[in-house]
């Protein structure tokens, strides 16, 4: 039977890739709870929620929900594919499981969601399904080392999968469809799987429950989904490190730079080779204040406003692609050299084109809306009024562990 619903763990396998190396990550995160907005998922945490939800219909046999998409359907039915040559002959199999709730070996009262796994008689498989486009290597991979010990400990009883010893068989492949190439896979030993969670994972875990405060460690990849590293000193000091010199002027004058014909031609390329570390800050400085003023938080000096939108895009772009070809149009007009062109482009090459055929492809394009966007005050742009009540309908605001 399959375990309740979901709960964000306080040791999230999904974020141990920062708790891990950054052990003072979560006590930080708890201390500054009021400064945090909320922990809420995203347009593409959103998407991969449906991709996932597509996907496990696909392997156990039910109707796609209606909100499938073709790419969703397309890239489920590979990943529902792949997960059945990974289980093999049903014969050998002890017991399999999608979406599989498995109680965390370093915290018992909470679980981790293993997308798909097979027990069978030549060992303990997992599989991954990440619909994003940043590559993940599955070796050595902290979420996936978690999800695998504490599976292995939860089912290994005999009945619904061999007892485990040191030179068992594990494998673990996570599978990204958008990203194409083969999915690599992880083969390991059971003996090897504890060594290496014991040596990264476990003691880390007990220190951080225990209520140590834990050491600050920053890395693009430790800081990259960190809720709090706008307000750590520890990050902003990493960014800053290669400007000191910078940072020196502005305490003395007020945010005002140095110009550029006042810096030596060899500080000037040193700025320009680390000038991605000053953008990067300022995105999630600017990300950070808007989800504190979308959760009703209130900031001096800004406000938010409602963007124009994004670009047009294509409601279906394979239906899209086959009616653009149904014009006449070459196929490396409408897919150079792989992806179907864009509404903006599709115009410019049919800007004579009347009829039908050019009313259904208007039918095809969409506009996404504008989201809301943190300004400062002295933007003529209306203020946009968010409503907390609304915008966080389901969730218990009064629940530590949501915000953080």
């Amino acid at each position: 039977m399959t375990p309740p619903a979901p709960q964000h763990s306080r040791l999230s396998p999904s974020k141990s890739h920062t708790w891990t190396q950054c052990t003072a990550a979560i006590p930080f995160i708890n201390a500054n709870a009021d400064r945090l907005p909320p922990d809420k998922a995203g347009p593409a945490a959103e998407e991969g929620t449906k991709a996932h939800t597509v996907a496990e219909y696909l392997l156990v046999g039910k109707e796609p929900p209606s909100y499938a998409t073709p790419d969703m359907l397309r890239h489920g039915k590979a990943y529902a594919e792949f997960c059945r040559q990974t289980m093999g002959p049903q014969r050998d199999v002890y017991s399999w499981g999608v979406e599989y709730r498995a109680p965390l070996y370093y915290l018992k009262s909470e679980r981790g969601t293993v997308d798909f796994y097979a027990a069978t008689k030549s060992g303990l498989h997992l599989v991954d399904y990440k619909y994003g486009y940043l590559g993940v290597s599955s070796v050595e991979n902290t979420q996936m080392a978690i999800y695998a010990r504490s599976l292995g400990e939860s089912l290994c009883d005999g009945l619904f999968a061999p007892v485990l010893a040191d030179d068992s068989v594990i494998t673990i492949t996570i599978f990204q469809p958008r990203i194409g190439g083969e999915p690599v896979t992880w083969g390991t030993t059971w003996g090897e799987l504890r060594t290496f969670t014991d040596a990264h994972i476990t003691a880390k875990a007990a220190s951080i429950l225990s209520g140590d405060p834990g050491v600050f460690v920053c890395a693009p990849e430790v800081c990259l989904y960190c809720r709090a590293a706008p307000i750590c000193d520890a990050y902003n000091a990493s960014l800053l490190e290669d400007f000191a010199e910078e940072v020196e002027a502005v305490a003395v004058t007020g945010f005002e730079l140095p110009h550029v014909s006042a810096i030596s031609d060899e500080r000037l390329v040193r700025i320009f080779a680390n000038r991605d570390k000053l953008t990067n800050w300022i995105k999630v400085v600017e990300a950070f204040i808007a989800g504190r003023l979308k959760a009703g938080m209130k900031l001096p000096g800004v406000k938010l406003v409602m963007s124009k939108g994004a670009h047009r895009k294509w409601l279906d772009a394979e239906a899209a692609g086959k009616l653009l070809l149904s014009t006449g149009l070459a196929y490396d007009e409408v897919y150079p050299p792989s992806d179907v062109i864009t509404p903006a482009q599709a115009e410019k090459l049919t800007d004579k084109m009347k009829g039908e055929k050019m009313i259904a492809l208007q039918r095809m394009i969409v506009k996404p809306q504008g989201s809301p966007m943190a300004v400062l005050e002295s933007d003529p742009r209306k203020p946009f009024e968010t409503n907390l009540e609304n915008d966080f309908a389901g969730e218990n605001l009064e629940d530590p562990e949501f915000w953080g």
